[in-house]
C-alpha cells in the first residue's frame, strides 16, 4: 500500500472527503465479553473491517481501493497511517476466524449516532465506488453491513445517490 501524507491528497480528494463526512467518526472503545475471555474492538476497528469486508465483496481488495482505505481511515478519523494499517490488518487477520464478530460489531455500531453510521455507509459506498464501479458483489457486502449498522434499506439507496453512482429500479 501507498502511504498518504497530508500533501500527497489532491484538492479534488479534500473536497469529497470534506463533503461526504463534515464531521469526524469518534473512536468508541467498547469491551465485549464473550464467556470467560474478553476481546477489545473500538470504533476505529469497525470502520476498517466495515472498509475491508466491502472491498473484498468483488472477490478481491484492488490497489485503489486499498489506498482510498488508508486515506479515508487517516482523514476522517485523524489517526496515523500506522494505526489505520495496523487496524485493517487486524481486521483482515480476525475476522475471518471470529464466528462472533458480526455480533461484537453490531455493538460497537449501536454506540455511533445514526449520523455517524451513515456517514460511515457513505465512505463504504466511497471505498466500493473507487475504481469506477459498484459491483454487485460489493453491493451485497454494503447491504450486509448496513444491516450491521442498523440502517433501513432506504438510507442505503439514499447513501449510494449520494456517491454518484446510479441506483437500479426494483
Amino acid at each position: 500500500m501507498r502511504r498518504y501524507l497530508r500533501e500527497e491528497i489532491t484538492e479534488e480528494e479534500k473536497t469529497l472527503f470534506k463533503a461526504v463526512n463534515s464531521q469526524l467518526i469518534s473512536d468508541i472503545d467498547v469491551t465485549l465479553y464473550q464467556g470467560k475471555s474478553s476481546e477489545h474492538y473500538s470504533g476505529v476497528f469497525l470502520v476498517a473491517a466495515l472498509l475491508i469486508y466491502v472491498s473484498k465483496g468483488d472477490g478481491a481488495i484492488s490497489s485503489q481501493e486499498s489506498d482510498e482505505m488508508l486515506a479515508t481511515m487517516t482523514t476522517h478519523l485523524s489517526i496515523s497511517n500506522a494505526e489505520a494499517l495496523e487496524n485493517l490488518r487486524k481486521a483482515i487477520m480476525v475476522l475471518p476466524d471470529d464466528r462472533h464478530a458480526a455480533a461484537k460489531l453490531r455493538s460497537i455500531a449501536h454506540e455511533l449516532s445514526l449520523s455517524e453510521r451513515r456517514q460511515l455507509l457513505q465512505l463504504m459506498f466511497n471505498i466500493a465506488g473507487v475504481d469506477g464501479d459498484h459491483h454487485t458483489g460489493e453491493l451485497v457486502s454494503i447491504n450486509m453491513a448496513a444491516k450491521v449498522l442498523g440502517l433501513s434499506k432506504s438510507e442505503v439507496s439514499l447513501a449510494r445517490q449520494a456517491s454518484g453512482k446510479p441506483v437500479p429500479v426494483s
